[in-house]
């Protein structure tokens, strides 16, 4: 059996490879997968996701997904209107970001007994980000929401674990696996005899107990147990006076300043995370770990106390600290840490809009202090930003937005998908709004970024995707002239790229559709006929597009008094709907088979985590001027 897994995970790193070489224009995909879930595991996801940061999932072995979102939908079953009941119908949504992701994972629908299934399969150890729980009332199923990380995703591991691998001595890791098995487990008794085995086995003090139960006291928000053990421990360790503790004296200093913290008693706490630092000073197996959160803990009661300045000053050491510190701290996360915190983080379990504000208002101190932490900065705006939406507060997560795009464009200009994500948010946002003219001057924008980044220049397929967006908005403000031109000139750039022929099609499409309204009733036909052409496969998404090809072709023949051409279009639009139909009988009886066959592994997953307006408007149009003057086609 070993044989055969270790030669099919070999074999999975192969198609890899091909998989991100088709993909290599494309940062993020998504992919699907349709299953039942009890209501109860659901509830805990959900539960999870709202009280607990950066929530984990483990999948512990191959995992099968696909990009065809209807086929996931087929296989969560029928849905039903009740959301009581135990079985939950769920799609998981998974966000994959193509050029980091470490685990193999293939597109194997040429090896599938269903290839239109478009199968994905994951290698076994894949780890996700939960992102999302939610349900649809309109589809009567549960949408989760993942990302897929790296198991060294800086940013998002248990802080504990990152604590036991840089711990330097025995029992600082023993303490620390102490406090992980606690978390694991919620079973007090099974820590007791965790340490009682430590003490008799390893003959270590028995003191260790104590700096252990002192830090759970803590986690279990009883600050008096909490000091009074701590202090017991320092007690024992002084009164022994042995020369290797100082990791675990400097342990309990930071325990008793964390409580002092906790309970507003800012000075006493700065004192107790000054002892613990003064200690690591005399070890020459410094602690990292203590001493890093130990200065965070310090720059975030300072920045409590009102002294921005002085905080950010210590943010910047530890930026330096951090960075020589690879694999362990990523100062992203520590600066936002720092920047978040308010009186009442300590008790906080939702974020509101003051507590948004007090983080905007740091960070925009820190950005008239930029001091070269440009990408800290504009990550940071985005991410308070994130939280507005979340809060549905989108006017003021656009402004961050706005700021964090500002940022990059003046010192990090290359950083394209950065603004490029940045800009898509702020256009979806005005599109929603009908603010069509902010929407074509953020592509501008964007538009500007891919020209001076890009080796391919105006030929780049980002910059292509976006003519056609603004050609979209054109169409959607009623300016025909200046989306067609658009269409066109994305059509002209297309011509001359490989395995795009969707994008061609789509643009051919879509300008047929502004000649109809347009009145140009034979140029409509000639696009329509010219996206008919290129529609030669048999996938349902372009047999849908052919459909309705020939049903508008059948509307303007008949417009044009064409009746026997009307009648002609009519009727291979009905032969498209009949293999189409027939495909979808095809695919729903092969899929139905393979969900029958695997019912018995459906969890295996969650293992732990203007209306238009009459006539024409005579306005310019910005792009279409940067097309002609600088950009000949």
């Amino acid at each position: 059996m070993h044989f055969f897994i270790v030669d099919l995970f070999k074999q999975l790193q192969k198609e890899y490879c091909k998989f991100k070489e088709l993909n290599k224009y494309q940062r993020i995909i998504k992919l699907f997968r349709g299953q039942l879930m009890s209501k109860k595991e659901i509830e805990s996801l959900k539960s999870d996701f709202y009280n607990q940061a950066n929530k984990l999932i483990f999948a512990n072995g191959f995992f099968s997904t696909t990009q065809n979102k209807k086929a996931a939908q087929f296989l969560a079953g029928t849905p039903t209107d009740s959301v009581n009941n135990d079985d939950q119908h769920v799609v998981l949504e998974i966000e994959v970001h193509v050029p980091s992701t470490k685990l193999p994972l293939a597109n194997i629908s040429h090896l599938s007994a269903n290839e239109a299934e478009e199968e994905i399969l994951v290698a076994p150890g894949a780890l996700f980000l939960l992102r999302n729980v939610e349900y649809n009332e309109d589809d009567s199923v549960w949408y989760i929401k993942l990302t897929l990380i790296n198991e060294d995703h800086e940013r998002l591991i248990n802080s504990q674990y990152k604590s036991v691998k840089m711990s330097n001595t025995v029992e600082r890791q023993l303490v620390e696996v102490g406090h992980l098995l606690l978390k694991d487990t919620n079973d007090v008794n099974r820590l007791r005899t965790y340490y009682n085995l430590i003490q008799q086995h390893l003959c270590l003090s028995k003191d260790l107990y104590l700096v252990g139960l002192g830090w759970i006291a803590y986690e279990n928000n009883n600050n008096p147990l909490a000091l009074k053990l701590q202090h017991d421990a320092l007690q024992a360790y002084q009164k022994n006076a042995q020369s290797n503790q100082q990791a675990l004296i400097a342990s309990i200093y930071q325990c008793v300043g964390t409580v002092h913290r906790r309970s507003k008693e800012y000075d006493l706490a700065l004192q107790y995370f000054n002892l613990a630092i003064e200690q690591l000073s005399t070890d020459l197996l410094m602690d990292r770990f203590i001493l890093i959160d130990c200065k965070i803990n310090i720059a975030c009661i300072i920045k409590l106390k009102g002294d921005f300045h002085l905080a950010w000053e210590k943010c910047k050491e530890l930026a330096i600290m951090s960075s020589n510190q690879t694999g362990h701290f990523d100062f992203r996360h520590i600066y936002n840490k720092i920047a978040s915190t308010d009186s009442n983080d300590n008790s906080r379990t939702d974020f509101d809009l003051d507590y948004c504000y007090n983080w905007e208002k740091f960070v925009d101190f820190c950005a008239d202090n930029i001091s070269g932490y440009y990408d800290i900065i504009s990550n940071a705006y985005k991410k308070i930003a994130n939280i507005y939406f979340y809060k549905k507060s989108d006017d003021l997560a656009v402004e961050l937005l706005k700021k964090a795009v500002e940022v990059k464009m003046k010192y990090q200009p290359n950083d394209v998908y950065f603004i490029a994500f940045c800009i898509n948010d702020i256009v979806k946002y005005y599109k929603n709004k009908k603010y069509y003219d902010m929407v074509v001057c953020f592509y501008q924008q964007l538009i500007e970024v891919n020209m001076k980044v890009s080796e391919e220049g105006e030929d780049s397929l980002c910059i292509i995707r976006t003519y056609i967006d603004i050609a979209d908005t054109y169409h959607e403000k009623i300016e025909l002239e200046h989306a067609v031109e658009l269409y066109k000139a994305a059509i002209k750039l297309l011509v001359a790229k490989e395995k795009t022929s969707h994008l061609l099609i789509s643009c051919y499409a879509k300008m047929a559709d502004v000649y109809y309204e347009y009145g140009t009733l034979n140029l409509a036909l000639n696009s329509y006929a010219k996206a008919i052409e290129m529609l030669e496969s048999n996938r349902s998404d372009e047999m849908s597009t052919k459909k309705c090809c020939y049903e508008k072709m059948a509307i303007i023949h008949e417009k044009k008094g064409n009746s026997e051409q009307a009648s002609v279009c009519r009727q291979k639009a009905i032969e498209t709907t009949l293999s189409l139909d027939q495909f979808s009988t095809s695919f729903n009886v092969q899929t139905t088979e393979k969900k029958n066959s695997t019912t018995d592994t459906q969890s295996c997953l969650l293992i732990d985590n203007q209306q238009k307006a009459n006539g024409k408007r005579e306005r310019r149009c910005p792009i279409v001027d940067l097309l002609k003057q600088g950009y000949s086609f």
